[in-house]
């Protein structure tokens, strides 16, 4: 964007004469100024928007590790065959988000069938004793709430930006860079510099904004870190 900006200022600053340039700066000023004013307040909130999803994102991923825990600690109240199979779905279930969910491409419908054994388990137990049928009862609850949250992550994996809302910014971004351009400069390179310090900050915004888009992917993706936590405890469990 800083080379085509600068390029394109040098075509205009050919065909456009200083005399030109300085006879129209001021209506250019006052349009400048209102359109940077209604383009900060639209890449703001939408940047605001987007961080708080991110943020929302990386608590949802702690809730569904922690509900995972809250089952493992309810399943070690029941007998040690039963416990052992809801401990063989936590890991199956675990593992299939790390290896899968995390890394199939949100266009594809992402299933996860070790959930659904889980409950299915958890339905055929029969048990006598009250307090134990109290803890099958309280990790039924925990499923629910695991496949809600579990929904919710999910629902992240795709862009929460309209397309619109970009082709607005691309635009607007077009739209300041050119009005940049049509600001007489005696240097130049001063301007050449300016300009340039406006793209590069657009820019930014902009690579920020896609990046808290776009959770799942590139070197600042949200981290499995939680999951693998709790394999590792659940590996710790299973004998």
């Amino acid at each position: 964007m800083v080379i085509v900006s600068c390029l394109a200022f040098n075509k205009i600053r050919k065909k456009l004469d200083r005399k030109s340039l300085e006879e129209n700066s001021e209506a250019v000023g006052i349009i400048f100024g209102v359109i940077s004013l209604l383009y900060s307040l639209i890449i703001a909130f939408v940047l605001v928007a987007v961080w708080e999803d991110y943020e929302e994102l990386n608590s949802t991923i702690t809730n569904e590790a922690d509900k995972l825990d809250v089952i493992m600690i309810h399943a070690h109240e029941l007998p040690d065959s039963l416990s052992q199979n809801i401990y063989s779905h936590i890991k199956k279930y675990t593992g299939r988000v790390i290896e899968v969910e995390w890394l199939t491409n949100p266009k594809y419908k992402i299933v996860n069938t070790d959930l659904t054994s889980m409950r299915n388990d958890i339905f055929k137990m029969h048990l006598t004793d009250e307090t134990q049928q109290d803890v099958l009862k309280e990790i039924n609850n925990d499923m629910n709430d695991l496949s809600d949250i579990r929904h919710e992550r999910l629902s992240h994996n795709y862009s929460h930006v309209p397309d619109l809302v970009w082709v607005i910014l691309i635009f607007g971004t077009l739209i300041i860079l050119f009005c940049s351009m049509l600001f007489y400069m005696s240097s130049v390179r001063l301007q050449f510099a300016l300009i340039s310090m406006l793209a590069i900050i657009i820019s930014l915004c902009l690579f920020l904004l896609f990046t808290l888009d776009h959770p799942f992917e590139g070197t600042s993706a949200v981290k499995s870190e939680p999951y693998l936590e709790v394999l590792k405890t659940v590996n710790n469990l299973i004998h």
